[in-house]
């Protein structure tokens, strides 16, 4: 009697470890909004309204930024701060309808390409 409890003792040991061993935790997908992607290792600089025509060579330091949703190309964001920016993702053509100019100022956008 002994040794058919160790032997299934052994067996469901078995069957428990390979269990284990073959069970994967599938992540749940990222919910980004529209017009936006997520990103494992998305930029320290992205493109914003205020800084689109800016040639991403030389201005920032290649390195990832923790992982967030960002914007899909051509689209940029309507500004941006270090967590990750801020405001919803919109056309280079649309910016200047989502900047608000101080008083006596006016927004002068300069051709995208």
């Amino acid at each position: 009697m002994l040794r058919f409890d160790l032997i299934l003792l052994l067996c469901l040991a078995i069957v428990y470890f390979q269990q284990i061993e073959s069970y994967t935790v599938e992540e749940k997908p990222h919910w980004c909004p529209r017009h936006e992607t997520w990103s494992e290792c998305p930029t320290k600089c992205p493109k914003t309204c205020l800084n689109r025509h800016i040639p991403e060579a030389g201005f920032c330091v290649r390195m990832c930024d923790h992982p967030h949703c960002v914007c899909k190309p051509p689209f940029v964001r309507v500004g941006y701060d270090p967590n990750g920016g801020y405001g919803k993702c919109v056309l280079k053509r649309n910016c200047y309808k989502h900047i608000k100019c101080k008083w006596q100022i006016k927004w002068f956008d300069v051709k995208d390409d």
